[in-house]
């Protein structure tokens, strides 16, 4: 959709071909490109396995690929709050007890804070929740949107799952979060090859802020809830 490339740090042999089968050469496994492009074997560890998104674009070009820009029109960006907002100052993104993410918005940057639970060992029942920190620049994550999107999920095993994102041409439900707001709105996909656009209720295009833009894909069954005011909650359900 977005003329990207795949770099990866584990698959299985049937999700190896997958990736494969839809990308081609443009799926590129840890095993393919040695550091700088990919740093670290430990792909079982969530900070096992780095990649440096210049390394690996030189390489892709390296390589005798195609590596110009992509076409990317559809998206809007202004700095102007939408009107019609509702208090949206957190968001906490379940996908089950104990794996969960929590969006909170800081005034002072303008942005969504990342935080994540932590626990003391894993047969723990408490937890508490921790800034997520960029370990290059010790920074706590932070983004200008926070976006749900509805999608279908077809199960093909218990940790394998197709989402149906090319085949939404009509519109399915979103909600968006920026500047300390919640809307409510639609997402689809024009046609194949092209972006995912995002809409307010009216059906015009919903201006994101400018910046970085995080995307939560929830099962169609999901539950979405305000717990508190101005702290709303989706809990992961398929399909």
């Amino acid at each position: 959709m977005y003329g990207g490339v795949l770099g990866y740090g584990s698959a299985d042999n049937d999700t190896d071909a997958v990736l494969r089968g839809a990308l081609g050469d443009y799926a590129i496994s840890h095993h393919q490109a040695p550091c700088p492009v990919f740093c670290g074997e430990d792909t079982h560890s969530a900070t096992g396995v780095f990649a440096d998104s210049a390394a690996l674009s030189r390489y892709v070009s390296e390589q005798g690929l195609d590596n110009s820009p992509a076409q990317l029109d559809g998206m809007r960006f202004s700095d102007e709050l939408p009107a019609g907002g509702q208090n949206g100052r957190g968001v906490n993104i379940l996908f089950n007890f104990f794996n969960r993410a929590e969006w909170r918005y800081d005034p002072a940057s303008g942005r969504y804070l990342r935080w994540i639970e932590y626990m003391e060992n894993e047969d723990s029942q408490e937890f508490e929740m921790i800034p997520l920190i960029d370990s290059v620049t010790s920074r706590q994550l932070a983004f200008s949107n926070v976006v749900i999107i509805s999608a279908y999920y077809t199960e093909l095993a218990p940790s394998a799952h197709e989402i149906d994102i090319l085949g939404n041409t009509r519109g399915l439900p979103a909600v968006f979060f920026r500047d300390g707001q919640k809307f409510s709105g639609t997402w689809a996909v024009a046609q194949a090859g092209s972006p995912m656009r995002f809409y307010d209720e009216s059906g015009a295009d919903f201006a994101l802020k400018p910046g970085s833009t995080w995307v939560v894909i929830a099962g169609f069954s999901s539950s979405f809830r305000e717990i508190e005011p101005g702290v709303w909650e989706l809990f992961f359900f398929l399909p």
